[in-house]
């Protein structure tokens, strides 16, 4: 009790100093910084009337933990219905990651590999963007809506959660009464001295009405998601009073998160619970795909990055997801989406969750045409027809977890040799390449060129191409960033308008239309808006593209065939000191 009342006297007493509150509402520990929050609230309130608001906000990642983020939300409804009732300023939002940065855009529309300790090199990158991006977003428009910089967000972080995490709690200086400034603002970390068994003493007490609060009548369901996911255990105290060591250390997360070995948490909740949790079970199996098949390069890599140097040069070597492998995931994830919204039809209720709606995969469609690689335009549509228009199923296959299967590239005979250590990257000059094939093929890159869209050169928009000269291109529009047009109209293209366009003969191979048309008619129709100043970069992307699809539909292998032009890390180290030296501002060229 004399950490409960420290932890709400001291925001008290910030509250009436005129701090505004955010937390990052989540789970237990969060939930205890909220509970301390809105009791401290009502205290300052009894002195002063304008003091606050408190905000409760979450993400909704696409894949947290579905029945944990629902029962959160039933957090935030009762927080606000009891501000209501008692006259307290407490607000809900619930955030969202940026569209081109959603867990199904990064996977299967980028190709970005799943995060793993081995993978992700910059530690949890996949947080960033997912959590703290949104909230540094969220943040920082509180500043503009109440014209102060006295923001103050309050975490869950304790010290005895981890070795890590109390590093980091000391390293950004945070204490339980010190507000400290962060990259992502002011912050303050209450409840940083509490045990595991503090935090679960005082869920208990609200439960046995020892000590009242805002979520009183929610409140049982902490216990219950904990104690699934703990493996039915979810004590904080033993038959003879002493304090447990298995107080509920479970964590809930991304279903699919791959930074620890098993997923045992959510595993626990299906095994123990499966009417409850059972519908996550393709969960586990879809991570359990991805995991096995992470370095199995040739089943699921790509060896030409997508990144473009200065001097037009490329790596060559195990880079992300390929096309092939991405639209695999794809069918998977369509097929998880679609098995729930057909249980949800019969079942007479909402669908517990939809990982890739239409913005989602108009996103996946965009960053598919501009990489290059499908052999048809809008092949990502074409999956979404097959699964949704014409009921295919996939299922996803049985694996065994595949070592390091390295291989080697035999530049003698242009084939593949078995490795036994990581290749070291090469690089193509894609410029000279591309003038080798276009001379050869009299293939012409034309980029985003209005051409075969039915726009005349005069309602065309010019862009500065890398050559200095200016380029017609496919009228577009821009925005602060990437954005799909309303849901509506996405919807309607993707439901009647590509049905439209495949009559027409836009996806028949005999007809050879280059993939990236479908970008070029998603710009003409608005169907996506790109970030502003962007178009140059996106015509010259779109030109590589188009060679790759070139060398695709010519029946050549076009990784062999970069392979085969590409340099070793030492030549490339000299070009591009002999480029810096006679070229200092050396410009991308395709």
């Amino acid at each position: 009790m004399n950490k409960i009342d420290t932890t709400i006297n001291t925001l008290t007493d910030l509250l009436l100093q005129g701090w505004i509150f955010s937390i990052g509402l989540s789970g237990k520990d969060s939930f205890c910084v909220a509970h301390c929050a809105i009791e401290a609230l009502a205290k300052a309130k009894a002195v002063r009337d304008d003091v606050g608001p408190v905000y409760l906000a979450t993400t909704d990642t696409t894949l947290d933990n579905f029945e944990v983020h629902k029962y959160v939300l039933s957090i935030h409804a009762a927080a606000v219905q009891f501000g209501k009732d008692n006259g307290l300023d407490i607000r809900s939002e619930v955030l969202s990651p940026a569209l081109s940065s959603l867990p199904m855009v990064d996977y299967i529309g980028k190709g970005k590999l799943l995060r793993t300790p081995q993978t992700a090199s910059k530690g949890r990158d996949c947080a960033v963007s997912w959590k703290i991006e949104p909230a540094k977003r969220f943040l920082k428009s509180l500043n503009g809506i109440h014209q102060t910089d006295k923001i103050l967000s309050l975490s869950g972080t304790r010290d005895d959660e981890s070795a890590v995490r109390a590093k980091n709690i000391a390293k950004r200086g945070e204490s339980i009464a010190t507000v400290v400034k962060t990259d992502i603002g002011y912050t303050l970390a209450p409840i940083k001295d509490w045990s595991k068994n503090d935090v679960w003493g005082l869920i208990g007490a609200i439960e046995d009405d020892k000590i009242a609060s805002f979520a009183e009548d929610v409140m049982v369901g902490m216990r219950k998601h904990y104690s699934a996911a703990n493996g039915g255990i979810c004590d904080a105290f033993t038959s003879d009073g002493k304090q447990s060591a298995r107080a509920c250390g479970a964590r809930h997360g991304c279903v699919i998160c791959a930074m620890v070995t098993n997923d045992t948490s959510l595993e626990n909740q299906i095994e123990l619970d499966p009417k409850r949790y059972g519908y996550m079970e393709g969960f586990t199996r879809i991570r359990k795909f991805m995991l096995d098949t992470l370095f199995d390069y040739e089943r699921s890599r790509s060896l030409v990055g997508r990144e473009t140097k200065a001097g037009g040069w490329i790596k060559i070597g195990y880079n992300q997801y390929s096309m092939a492998y991405r639209q695999e995931l794809l069918r998977y994830f369509l097929t998880l989406d679609a098995i729930e919204q057909d249980t949800a039809e019969i079942n007479g209720h909402a669908p517990r969750f939809q990982l890739i709606d239409e913005k989602t995969l108009l996103t996946i469609q965009y960053h598919w045409a501009r990489e290059g690689g499908e052999k048809t335009p809008g092949e990502a549509l074409q999956i979404w027809h097959d699964i949704y228009t014409e009921g295919a199923r996939y299922a996803i296959p049985e694996t065994h977890n595949a070592p390091k299967a390295y291989l080697d590239f035999d530049y003698a005979n242009l084939s593949y040799i078995a490795g036994t250590t990581f290749p070291a990257y090469r690089w193509l000059n894609i410029h000279d390449f591309a003038d080798q094939v276009c001379h050869f093929s009299q293939l012409d890159l034309v980029g985003l060129s209005p051409a075969g869209v039915g726009i005349s050169l005069a309602h065309s928009p010019k862009v500065k191409a890398d050559n200095g000269a200016y380029e017609n291109v496919v009228p577009f529009r821009e925005a602060d960033s990437f954005s799909i047009c309303n849901i509506n109209d996405a919807q309607w293209f993707i439901e009647d308008t590509f049905k439209d366009l495949v009559m027409l003969g836009l996806t028949d191979p005999e007809n050879r239309i280059d993939p990236t048309e479908m970008l070029k008619i998603m710009l003409h129709r608005n169907i996506i808006h790109i970030h502003k100043g962007s178009m140059p970069r996106l015509h010259r992307e779109t030109k590589r593209a188009q060679l790759i699809n070139a060398i695709t539909r010519a029946g050549r292998y076009f990784e062999t065939v970069f392979l085969a032009q590409s340099i070793t890390e030492d030549q490339y180290a000299r070009v591009k000191e002999r480029q810096e030296t006679s070229h200092p501002q050396a410009c991308l060229a395709i």
